[in-house]
């Protein structure tokens, strides 16, 4: 379960400056963050807070407090998972020897069995394979679909259009017949009727969860766009699992978080987390810096900015709740400056997403992805 076996680009006193100017940068100048109830938690924990600017100064101490709950919650689940592994593996350990089977044949089939079974080790958790290879292993090919995409390809009519419930359907039946797709979520927003009529904007993303629900073997993340949606969403999600018990230890049809860079918290983003963490569903938070529009042209600035990002919504969301869970990812991308565009796969982001990915493995030993698979192909 080690999650040691990651890319180094940064020294170990390079993995110490970028953790020092990120949490420097929650001090001062902070970060503006659109929820009351977040901004009184975390006034309660001792940050300097400007409510008619909705910004605050998040101290080092209840940073670095944040960072320590975190950790020890990763080791307490590793730990757990090697309980649960050990007691799977004395289990089927006995079968072999019943049945005439040499226990190192059998070491193999289990490990590559617990590989694939990630909520085992990762209860009440996002995370998915959404490029988070933190285990000392190779692991198979996996993808997942979601994301949410605006626009659907017509190969017939050779153009993008709107999404409708046919073609959201045709994305889940292709990710049945795909072993390689373990979760599906929205792929494309259910924008259109077959009538082509428009979907209500309150109504697309339960109608596109509804869809997952009804047709997916394998449901995962899906959109929310209005905190509203969120006990919709639950409902369908607790149908699907049987129950609210067994909802709660693999949420699915609700999504992850984006921060607006540099430093925000949007009032839409941050009233879904909050009642999210009012259900004790993990916050997976997913900053996007983009150097050369949002951030300094300097990949480490990006990865800088990142870091903080993560860590201040993470105290946010601790200050409201201390036992829910956490997760994070970063997807940095870069100006293309020919089309005034925003590039994800480009080796200055890729750069910037491996510095976070290694702050958070190596000094606070969490998971952390990347987004280096975010391309438009």
């Amino acid at each position: 379960m080690s999650i040691e076996n990651f890319c180094r680009i940064l020294s170990d006193s390079e993995v110490e400056i970028l953790h020092d100017n990120a949490i420097s940068l929650l001090e001062e100048p902070g970060m503006k963050i659109e929820n009351r109830s977040m901004l009184n938690a975390l006034q309660k924990k001792g940050a300097d807070v400007d409510f008619a600017n909705e910004t605050v100064r998040i101290p080092k101490k209840y940073t670095e407090e944040v960072i320590n709950i975190a950790s020890l919650e990763e080791k307490e689940r590793i730990s757990d998972a090697i309980n649960k592994q050990d007691k799977y593996s004395r289990g089927n350990l006995m079968g072999a020897q019943r049945a005439g089977e040499r226990p190192d044949e059998m070491s193999g089939s289990i490990n590559k069995r617990l590989s694939l079974l990630p909520e085992t080790s990762y209860k009440n958790m996002l995370t998915f394979s959404w490029h988070t290879p933190f285990k000392n292993r190779t692991p198979q090919v996996q993808a997942s679909f979601g994301g949410g995409a605006p626009l659907y390809y017509d190969h017939t009519l050779k153009q993008n259009r709107y999404a409708s419930a046919s073609d959201v359907l045709r994305l889940i039946k292709l990710a049945e017949g795909l072993a390689e797709v373990v979760t599906v979520g929205n792929a494309v927003h259910y924008l259109k009727e077959e009538d082509g009529s428009d979907v209500a904007p309150k109504m697309v993303s339960i109608k596109g969860a509804a869809m997952v629900a009804v047709h997916s073997s394998k449901p995962g993340c899906t959109t929310i766009i209005d905190r509203r949606q969120l006990p919709y969403l639950m409902e369908m999600g607790r149908i699907v699992k049987g129950s609210a018990t067994q909802y709660i230890k693999n949420p699915i049809l609700v999504n992850i978080h984006d921060t607006e860079p540099p430093l925000r918290l949007t009032r839409p983003e941050a009233g879904i987390i909050e009642d999210m963490v009012k259900n004790g569903i993990s916050i997976f938070i997913l900053p996007m810096p983009l150097i050369g529009i949002s951030s300094p042209i300097y990949p480490i600035s990006a990865s800088i900015t990142g870091v903080a990002e993560i860590l201040g919504v993470w105290a946010a969301v601790k200050a409201l709740r201390e036992d829910n869970p956490v997760e994070a990812r970063c997807v940095c991308g870069v100006l293309n400056p020919a089309t005034g565009a925003a590039n994800f796969s480009t080796p200055e982001a890729v750069l910037a997403d491996l510095a976070v990915a290694q702050v958070f493995r190596q000094k606070y030993g969490i998971p952390c992805g990347t987004g280096i698979g975010l391309i438009d192909a």
